[in-house]
């Protein structure tokens, strides 16, 4: 079984990889990716969308929802936060900052609850069926591999903020985990230290993520061999 993970990164675009990417058994999209006039690079092909709730709505306020019909037919959701509706029970410092500001933090106006994942939901008429959360149990894996420290900072609007490992970060080790058996190829993961957006260079990357670690981290798994990454010219497919 061959899944493909895409990410957005400017090194997307040193291959043109796109008929491999939609030959693949599962193809892993996430956040705001674009696929016009990048097939040759991307391909088309999604099965399962990874993000946040930020990702469903424009970048600036009033914040108004996105067009979300292209990934309208996925087979699955894969929402980038712990299961708001389960009780968790946080072992270290790192995961009771996690649990309190999280889903918050995942919502537009970073003011997230439960009411607003439900109004959420409702309005984009995601059946639940086809929504997998992300385990707060693998937060704290990745918290610990990364090296992220537990202690609160202010964003660039002044609002408490973790640390955390970034949706693309959250996307590989779920599919490691999801996917045991399988080659998983990667593109798109650059960790942001070279270029930004493939289809938009002035995109302002995040400042919540630790991207060099996180790139150590993708280096481990490669040489691990759990990983392929196909935007290194280097290696064809």
């Amino acid at each position: 079984m061959k899944v493909a993970i895409i990410g957005n990164g400017g090194s997307i675009l040193n291959n043109k990889n796109g008929k491999f990417i939609d030959s693949c058994d599962k193809v892993i999209r996430m956040k705001q990716y674009v696929t016009d006039g990048y097939e040759e690079y991307t391909g088309t092909k999604v099965d399962i969308y990874a993000s946040k709730w930020f990702s469903w709505f424009e970048n600036k306020p009033p914040y108004h929802p996105n067009d979300m019909s292209h990934v309208s037919d996925v087979d699955v959701y894969w929402f980038m936060f712990c299961d708001p509706y389960k009780k968790h029970h946080p072992r270290n410092s790192y995961l009771k900052n996690y649990l309190e500001y999280s889903l918050k933090n995942d919502t537009p106006l970073k003011d997230g609850d439960i009411e607003t994942h439900e109004k959420y939901l409702n309005h984009f008429e995601l059946p639940t069926s086809k929504i997998r959360y992300y385990p707060y149990t693998l937060i704290n894996k990745l918290s610990y591999k990364l090296k992220l420290p537990s202690k609160i900072i202010k964003d660039k609007k002044g609002k408490p903020v973790l640390i955390e490992p970034s949706v693309g970060i959250r996307v590989i080790q779920a599919a490691l985990l999801r996917f045991r058996d399988a080659e998983i190829y990667i593109t798109g993961f650059d960790c942001f230290l070279q270029s930004s957006w493939y289809w938009n260079p002035d995109h302002i990357i995040n400042s919540d993520h630790n991207y060099m670690n996180e790139r150590i981290y993708l280096n481990t798994l490669m040489r691990q061999n759990k990983l392929i990454d196909i935007s290194d010219d280097r290696i064809s497919v």
